[in-house]
């Protein structure tokens, strides 16, 4: 992920561009947040709690697939329970800020396993990245190969995960942007359109 400072959205643009505009109505939003809630949920009890038949329901499904609404179905492990790991948030700031120097970086932070979240940020920083560990000297080790690259960096060891993702019911997100949008038709990223009309 190259993130040059409008260039993320550039990208965007490129990766969307060509495809056709898909409208999501309220059935594919609670088919999501159901799914979110519980990915071992059955086909049978996922079409009753949306007020679906089975058919249609998992026709809508593989259509949230196929468009990449749906990017997979995981366990949800505790990896930091599993291998007593630490966590450190970590901003990056790269001297005289490049692509090529961005594209050097990234390709080096691909390379390490215990880097497990990587985002590219506008602002005084240029990344943010979540990284796990066993101890400070581990952390040192994996942080060794960033420091080929002239940057400065700030490490926050974390005492407690409060939030994650998972917590929170992306269908409420959703409605509440939507609900500051216009009450016709909102366009989500990519040319993907909510249809008001049918909720």
């Amino acid at each position: 992920m190259v993130c040059a400072r409008g260039a993320a959205v550039q990208h965007q643009r490129k990766i969307f561009g060509d495809i056709a505009s898909v409208e999501l109505d309220r059935l594919d939003l609670k088919i999501l947040a159901a799914l979110h809630r519980d990915g071992r949920i059955t086909k049978v009890e996922l079409s009753e709690s949306v007020g679906l038949s089975t058919t249609p329901c998992c026709t809508r499904i593989e259509r949230l697939e196929r468009e990449g609404f749906i990017r997979g179905y995981h366990a949800d492990v505790d990896i930091e329970r599993l291998a007593s790991f630490n966590r450190f948030i970590v901003t990056v700031s790269l001297h005289d800020y490049t692509p090529e120097k961005a594209r050097r970086f990234e390709a080096i932070i691909a390379d390490i396993p215990f880097i497990v979240e990587c985002d590219a940020v506008f602002g005084s920083i240029d990344y943010v990245l979540e990284i796990l560990a066993l101890s400070t000297e581990h952390y040192h080790e994996i942080v060794e190969p960033m420091l080929e690259l002239e940057l400065d960096y700030t490490t926050f060891p974390v005492s407690r995960h409060l939030r994650k993702r998972a917590d929170s019911d992306f269908a409420d997100l959703v409605d509440t942007r939507f609900a500051r949008r216009t009450q016709s038709g909102a366009t989500l990223a990519g040319g993907y359109t909510l249809n008001r009309s049918s909720i």
